[in-house]
């Protein structure tokens, strides 16, 4: 029974995230890496995922967390849309809580929609042709 107890208190103090790289490792990983690579992963060239989490801070629509840099956290939005995955498993990918990926992924999305206020803008006219 004693050691059923010492086993059971040990258990508590195991972390929830054990192994792997963390998440600003794989980010920094996929835009150092093989061109291709953050294409794969996130869907966007390296290029241009640099360049919108430039933009985002320019405007002062994302900024760095305390733990959690910007290009995390945009890093973390676009794997969750892109591989239709949950929170879970993107807790799982960047190694953190899943309420700190769902904080930062709600920012960012909010981030998003500000921004696509500056760069999708209807036509005035619906005479004209695009």
């Amino acid at each position: 029974m004693h050691e059923l107890r010492r086993f059971l208190t040990s258990i508590d103090r195991i972390p929830l995230h054990v192994g792997g790289e963390s998440g600003s490792h794989w980010i920094h990983k996929l835009l150092n890496g093989h061109p291709q690579l953050c294409k794969r992963q996130l869907r966007v060239d390296k290029h241009i995922f640099i360049n919108l989490v430039t933009t985002l801070m320019e405007k002062q629509l994302l900024s760095d967390g305390r733990f959690v840099l910007a290009a995390e956290q945009v890093g973390i939005c676009l794997y969750i849309l892109v591989k239709a995955d949950s929170y879970r498993d993107a807790a799982d990918r960047f190694q953190h809580s899943i309420s700190t990926i769902f904080k930062y992924n709600r920012r960012v999305i909010r981030a998003l929609v500000e921004l696509s206020k500056d760069i999708i803008r209807p036509y005035q006219s619906l005479d004209e042709i695009p």
